[in-house]
């Protein structure tokens, strides 16, 4: 009887370990169902819905996880999941998708682990957070071959507070006045810098980025070409100089081993090789992160336009903490933004700062969050 006992309690243990089944089954969609959860489209471009039951959990406490397969993001038009409490609509997420596919998250032939935080879901029902069931709606593109399949729907538990990142890319000189504001307010960020253009017209110099280490900044690496651009067999080179060089000049072997792709492009090849060699990657888009994180390297941010209000800011920065998710903002210049669109104003971004003073022990350069999630 003894041994029937030990023997229950394992069982009990491996089970609470395991990984959270699901059934998966085709709703409707004129496609071939390869197994329990892959779907071959045809080449009509009729839309296809899967069903995926899941353990019952609460968006309150627990991020919906969700990894699939794309065998060519060329012929997909839009994913959307829609969540469920039964057969009732708690919510719904669309997946933003770029005609560009070098932009989007989704990668051919790579495994998405997508991770989909409160902050991002359309909530149809303001009251009810409890989720069982999971409606993935797929939209193939016509005369398309597409295969798409989903490896697990599961649910994670997420950060009791969220946490807040200010970025800014290249490495401007008005990087300098950023520091110095954000200094003032007992604020940081996290410059991700290109190390050859240190030194050159309108941009940091080395006393400057000293500077921006003593204002209680972080310095990640950048690069001037779209790795998307370079030779698949110098990738792994091109990364690791941005690294070599901020250590050599900086001694920032932690912070510089954290990336943002330019122009945010990536592909396949390009993620594989920026996980050899940094700890993490940032795209240009996407909206909110979770905490945990879905992607190390596809970590998503909000791209700061001149339009968007302290204010409104803000309000994305309180609602992640709120929700327990992660917004990382991604600034360029401070300037007229008559200039252009990747100037913000020097106002505007001190206005943004000082409300940002009620958030101020949630808000880390992102190699802390990432340390501590």
């Amino acid at each position: 009887m003894l041994v029937v006992l030990k023997l229950f309690k394992i069982f009990l243990i491996l089970l609470a370990l395991s990984p959270q089944s699901f059934a998966c089954k085709k709703l409707w969609g004129d496609s071939q169902f390869i197994d329990t959860c892959e779907i071959k489209a045809n080449t009509k471009g009729e839309p296809i819905l899967l069903k995926h039951v899941i353990s019952k959990f609460s968006l309150k406490k627990k991020n919906l996880r969700i990894n699939f397969n794309v065998n060519s993001i060329a012929s997909l038009q839009g994913v959307k999941f829609t969540l469920k409490n039964g057969t009732e609509e708690v919510g719904y997420f669309e997946f933003p998708m770029f005609t560009d596919h070098d932009f989007g998250i989704i990668k051919s032939d790579l495994v998405t682990e997508l991770t989909i935080p409160k902050s991002s879901i359309t909530m149809t029902d303001k009251k009810n957070h409890v989720v069982d069931t999971i409606e993935t709606y797929i939209a193939p593109k016509k005369y398309k071959e597409l295969t798409f399949k989903v490896l697990s729907v599961t649910s994670q538990v997420k950060a009791k507070k969220g946490k807040v990142s200010i970025t800014f890319d290249d490495g401007y000189q008005t990087n300098l006045l950023a520091s110095r504001l954000t200094s003032q307010r007992g604020l940081n960020a996290t410059a991700y810098i290109i190390p050859q253009a240190i030194g050159q017209k309108d941009y940091l110099t080395d006393d400057n980025v000293n500077e921006l280490l003593k204002n209680g900044w972080a310095l990640g690496s950048h690069e001037v070409t779209p790795v998307t651009e370079i030779k698949n067999d110098e990738v792994e080179k091109y990364l690791s100089q941005s690294v070599q060089k901020l250590n050599d000049k900086f001694n920032q072997k932690d912070t510089s081993r954290h990336f943002a792709y330019p122009l945010g492009k990536t592909s396949k090849e390009v993620i594989l090789k920026a996980r050899k060699v940094f700890n993490s990657a940032r795209i240009a888009g996407g909206g909110m992160e979770t905490l945990p994180v879905g992607d190390r390297h596809r970590l998503r941010v909000i791209n700061v336009f001149p339009h968007m209000s302290p204010e409104t800011l803000y309000q994305k920065a309180k609602i992640a903490v709120d929700n327990g998710d992660w917004a990382i903002f991604m600034f360029h210049y401070l300037d007229d933004p008559s200039k252009g669109n990747l100037n913000y104003s020097v106002k505007s971004f001190t206005q943004f700062l000082d409300l940002m003073k009620n958030l101020k022990d949630s808000v880390l350069p992102v190699h802390k969050v990432l340390s501590k999630n």
